[in-house]
């Protein structure tokens, strides 16, 4: 999936980190974690994500980035939308 140079790819490769920041912070950590910035994690997961679509940029797969960036926008849309403003 690495190699592949689409932006299906980039989505599925850009689902990893925030699927994985749901995960924790909802359901596993969901009584431990109690803090002002709820947003705070899914933040962090989101700019994990623009690391590994850097990696991709420097490897020149443009299809990729692209999946990797859609995926990350609409997944901080969804925190500030779902988490942060009500």
């Amino acid at each position: 999936m690495l190699k592949q140079n689409n932006i299906p790819a980039g989505i599925l490769i850009g689902l990893i980190l925030p699927v994985a920041a749901v995960i924790v912070f909802e359901f596993l950590m969901n009584r431990i974690w109690i803090t002002a910035n709820r947003g705070v994690p899914y933040f962090v997961a989101a700019g994990l994500n623009l690391l590994v679509m850097r990696y991709f940029a420097t490897k020149h797969q443009d299809k990729t980035v692209q999946g990797i960036i859609l995926i990350t926008l609409v997944f901080i849309v969804c925190v500030y939308l779902l988490r942060i403003k009500p």
